[in-house]
């Protein structure tokens, strides 16, 4: 009997050393602690102090007084502690502490399943200290280097991550260390860690969604930015090959006025004008292409006509825009860009001569019309008068159209005409 009881207090003891070393540990890993020696040596003593403290309380005081004063005693030192050494806030130091205290229910209830099969006190302990430092090391090395990220931002966007672990903390103490509540049978404490972890969750998904979509903002901000530069280069590109073109048409101008003057006096008016409809063509290709004043919109439709000149694909474009429009240039810019991306990915399954894109941009009456048709080698599936795609990659660009349309209060439709797709967009 009395070896048994030796037994137990060993394992017992062995398991409080162990889940201090387990939540100093894991706490500095989830601050984000360089693994140095100097760290290492500095964490060390801090652990070791920490564990005589822990030993002198419970050894004096007994247990029940001991975990009562645990957080002022361990974990208030070590969230100062934490903040001091790695320059954290107080407030991600909390967080790191509180998360690694949470960590604690695994081996706990690792322990309450081993007693499953072996009802006995000395096995719940034995089956938590075996399991205490694989447990750590796998926490250590694949969950905190994230972790130790997070905890870095400002404390007003980790509000909703420590809120969970921080009143986790608070409500274990109160119900189970301070009080006898939790094992009272009282339903509002039962209940109580289901309805926060809803109300949390709820929070979470609110500024999951508002960060989302910002995101998607900033995304297609530098999309649409990528797009302009790269015309840009394309129209300097464009302007140094006219400005070349320029100076052999004014070296040749001299010779082309004569010869164009020896054919009228000749009498030969036909082939006169002829050669100076040809050569007034030839000085029309040197003028830059441009569809409208707005630069992102401009820059899209420059992008797509380029690329379908280069394919050999048809592609008609009529714009006629006012200086303001009716809605977010950004916005709109991203509709057009999907739009034709989409009419492109269409079209380049086709022979060149069965490949054909038409651009329709105007405004009327205050309403800026859009209306983009391609012809398709396989007819598109719709569901709910939306088209749907089952391959790998497809299908974001009509999402993304359908989004961005109803954030400016546009109206959608795609359709069938004439074995041509059709969208048209209404703004």
């Amino acid at each position: 009997m009395y070896d048994e009881l030796f037994l137990l207090e060993l394992l017992e003891d062995t398991h409080f050393i162990l889940t201090l070393i387990f939540g100093v540990i894991l706490s500095a890993a989830f601050v984000g602690m360089e693994r140095t020696k100097a760290n290492y040596m500095r964490l060390g003593c801090f652990t070791v102090i920490s564990a005589i403290l822990q030993f002198l309380t419970f050894e004096y005081l007994g247990n029940e007084r001991a975990l009562q004063l645990y957080p002022f005693l361990i974990h208030v030192p070590l969230i100062i502690f934490l903040s001091y050494m790695y320059r954290v806030s107080y407030y991600s130091s909390t967080l790191a502490v509180a998360m690694a205290y949470l960590c604690c229910q695994l081996t706990k209830w690792i322990g309450m399943v081993g007693v499953l099969f072996i009802p006995e006190q000395w096995f719940y302990y034995a089956v938590r200290i075996a399991t205490t430092l694989p447990l750590l090391a796998l926490l250590v090395y694949y969950v905190s280097p994230g972790f130790a990220m997070l905890v870095r931002l400002p404390w007003r966007e980790l509000v909703t991550l420590g809120l969970m672990p921080c009143v986790y903390y608070i409500y274990d103490y109160i119900t189970t260390v301070y009080t006898k509540l939790l094992y009272s049978g009282n339903p509002v404490v039962a209940e109580f860690l289901g309805f926060f972890l809803c109300i949390v969750y709820i929070i979470f998904l609110y500024i999951f969604a508002r960060e989302y979509l910002a995101n998607k903002e900033l995304e297609i901000q530098n999309k649409l930015i990528e797009i302009k530069v790269n015309s840009t280069l394309h129209e300097l590109t464009q302007t140094r090959q006219m400005q070349q073109q320029l100076a052999i048409m004014r070296h040749d101008m001299r010779h082309f006025m004569s010869t164009a003057r020896t054919l009228i006096q000749q009498g030969k008016y036909a082939e006169a004008q002829k050669y100076l409809g040809d050569g007034q063509s030839e000085l029309e290709s040197t003028i830059l292409q441009r569809y409208c004043t707005h630069e992102y919109i401009n820059a899209i439709i420059i992008k797509y006509s380029d690329k379908c000149r280069l394919q050999k694909i048809s592609f008609q474009a009529e714009v006629k825009l006012a200086e303001l429009l009716p809605c977010s240039e950004l916005s709109f810019s991203a509709i057009l860009d999907n739009a034709l991306e989409n009419a492109w990915n269409a079209v380049c399954e086709l022979p060149e001569e069965q490949a054909q894109i038409s651009l329709s941009l105007k405004q009327n009456g205050g309403k800026l019309l859009l209306a983009v048709k391609n012809t398709y080698l396989q007819k598109p599936e719709f569901a709910n008068d939306r088209p749907v795609s089952t391959r790998s990659g497809h299908g974001i660009g009509t999402r993304s159209i359908i989004y961005n349309c109803e954030k400016i209060g546009g109206q959608y439709q795609f359709s069938l005409e004439d074995k041509l797709f059709v969208l048209r967009i209404i703004v």
